[in-house]
């Protein structure tokens, strides 16, 4: 098997592990664990049980308790009782998505409609001064349309060109300084894009 669809070695599924500069890794006798340092969760221990095998394989488990429901459903065929995801025989591109996912759901507190319109939200916490009243949603609606627009887009242009120009991402001025969208809207318009857009459909369409 080649390229993506190889099952990892023990080796270097850690070496995958450790390039999530929100990981922190912890090893006691020979089993690793990776720790989510910013957790908002109750928990910080996302992947747990790292071991190594004599054959060169290895297995461990990613915590999906803090996942949401639809997550959960992409990984239910390898999802034990405990709620942990078996990792054993993974390639790499399934390795990183799940560690994508656990890490996602650590670093993000769904919030329901009752806690938002409370006294004590981040929402009341936020400088009117610097974003306008129009422009705070709802921390539940917005979290929703985040994922598609960080994982669904890579950018403009054409992928197969011969030359790529990478630069920084626009700092969305339809927002805080042109105001003619609200967050929301803006996230929502990206949400739907294809991995690649052509310049022109994007900002003149």
């Amino acid at each position: 098997m080649k390229g993506g669809n190889k099952v990892l070695t023990f080796n270097e599924a850690i070496k995958i592990f450790k390039t999530y500069s929100e990981l922190e890794e912890k090893v006691s006798r020979n089993r690793y664990r990776f720790e989510v340092s910013q957790s908002q969760q109750k928990g910080k221990v996302l992947v747990q049980e790292i071991r190594g095998n004599k054959d060169g394989s290895y297995n461990g488990y990613i915590n999906a308790k803090y996942m949401p429901e639809n997550i959960k459903q992409k990984y239910a065929h390898i999802t034990d009782s405990r709620q942990m995801i078996s990792l054993k025989g993974l390639t790499a591109l399934q390795l990183k998505e799940v560690i994508q996912d656990g890490i996602q759901s650590m670093t993000y507190v769904n919030m329901d409609a009752n806690e938002i319109a409370s006294p004590k939200t981040n929402q009341e916490a936020v400088d009117s001064t610097t974003f306008p009243k129009k422009q705070i949603q709802s921390d539940s609606s917005i979290k929703l349309l985040v994922p598609s627009c960080l994982y669904n887009w890579l950018g403009y242009g054409n992928l197969h060109g011969h030359v790529w120009f990478i630069g920084t991402e626009e700092g969305g001025a339809e927002i805080w300084r042109q105001q003619t969208k609200t967050l929301e809207e803006s996230l929502n318009i990206r949400s739907h894009f294809n991995l690649n857009m052509d310049f022109i459909d994007v900002w003149e369409k």
